[in-house]
């Protein structure tokens, strides 16, 4: 199969699959891109024709429907933080801004990634970016790539700092886990809206239950970096919340996504809860319901589903619960106390985010036994 061939195929499955594709572009503008590249396609090498393929699906604003390419990254974090790009390593109390990637101004760069990025809000992109510009494949994409394993990057100071791709994979983190902190509060872990087949979630609340034979004072979900899965999953969490009337904060930022965005409505739906961070990646309103097909080896993915949170034939928990004015549909999702990382927080080596968060609970929690009283 050519490149133009293959290109044919996969936007004539996108097309007859995707529930609502040509929401945001018309039709007849998609088509002059997608000709403007079918008479280059057959003439690319690999890495550009990835690139141009990723321009294309870009187009429609749908950031569940990709075009998947498979990328090697170096070590190391970027945070986008105030606006900027940062190179950071919290246990090694290290953060710095980046000026250049591999030469080339990080204007510039983030520009180029941010074309072949399918994204609907900003939050979302300047979290994809902190992955692209780690990506070796990425960076090739856009004409900023090196032929080595390795990425080289000009921070402020004027130090260069090279990343080297790793084959040593670190100890992974369980994708939900509970600790008591001090002052009797729950914190829950939840990174993903996925089953643990061995440790499923219910049992996981189980636990919790188990734990606390004293109902905790409140309970602080953290939620950050939660990509979504399935958002029926933290239900028997937030059943046993509700019935115990626990005062329930989360802690979100820009990377949460998809189901993960829903937890964060039934969340505030159900328990009011207190929304701490950064604003989120998506908006409530939304496609998704992913599906993938293949062609000629080349994955992609489209929307089956357009989730409208204020119908009641759409999200399940929703049509069971009055709808309150706390949320705004069509914007990310904000937080109702705004507390972004800090750079100085990461060089001490702490997460500031959550302790702050600690901090509003604990003042919440003296508010509370102040009236009481």
């Amino acid at each position: 199969m050519t490149n133009k061939e293959k290109v044919i195929e996969i936007f004539r499955l996108l097309e007859k699959n995707h529930i609502n594709l040509y929401h945001d572009i018309s039709k007849e503008e998609f088509e002059i891109e997608l000709n403007k590249f079918l008479e280059i396609a057959n003439d690319l090498d690999g890495v550009h024709f990835d690139a141009g393929m990723s321009k294309l699906f870009s187009l429609f604003k749908d950031a569940h429907t990709l075009y998947w390419v498979k990328d090697n990254y170096v070590q190391g974090h970027i945070k986008y933080i105030d606006n900027k790009f940062y190179l950071c390593n919290r246990s090694q109390k290290f953060c710095e801004q980046i000026k250049k990637i591999n030469g080339f101004d990080i204007g510039e760069v983030a520009t180029k990634l941010a074309e072949q990025i399918s994204y609907e809000v900003e939050p979302w992109l300047n979290h994809q970016l902190t992955f692209e510009m780690r990506g070796l494949k990425h960076l090739k994409m856009i004409d900023c790539g090196r032929d080595d394993n390795q990425i080289e990057y000009t921070l402020k100071s004027g130090e260069i700092v090279t990343r080297t791709l790793s084959n040593v994979k670190g100890q992974s983190k369980p994708i939900y886990s509970f600790e008591e902190l001090d002052n009797n509060i729950l914190k829950v872990d939840y990174k993903s809206c996925r089953d643990i087949e061995k440790y499923p979630f219910k049992q996981f609340v189980d636990d919790i239950k188990a734990k606390y034979k004293v109902l905790p004072s409140a309970c602080l979900i953290d939620l950050r970096y939660n990509a979504g899965g399935n958002d029926m999953i933290i239900f028997p969490l937030l059943d046993w919340l509700e019935e115990n009337k626990i005062k329930t904060y989360a802690l979100m930022n820009g990377a949460v996504f998809s189901s993960g965005v829903f937890a964060l409505i039934d969340l505030k739906h159900r328990l009011n809860a207190t929304l701490i961070g950064t604003t989120a990646g998506q908006a409530a309103h939304c496609y998704g319901q992913c599906r993938w097909l293949k062609v000629d080896e080349q994955e992609f993915s489209y929307c089956e589903r357009y989730f409208n949170q204020t119908t009641i034939d759409t999200h399940q928990k929703v049509k069971e619960y009055p709808i309150k004015k706390v949320i705004n549909y069509l914007e990310p999702i904000k937080p109702d106390i705004y507390l972004e990382e800090r750079i100085e927080d990461i060089k001490l080596g702490i997460d500031g985010q959550l302790n702050d968060s600690i901090e509003i609970i604990l003042k919440d929690l003296e508010l509370s036994t102040d009236k009481i009283v």
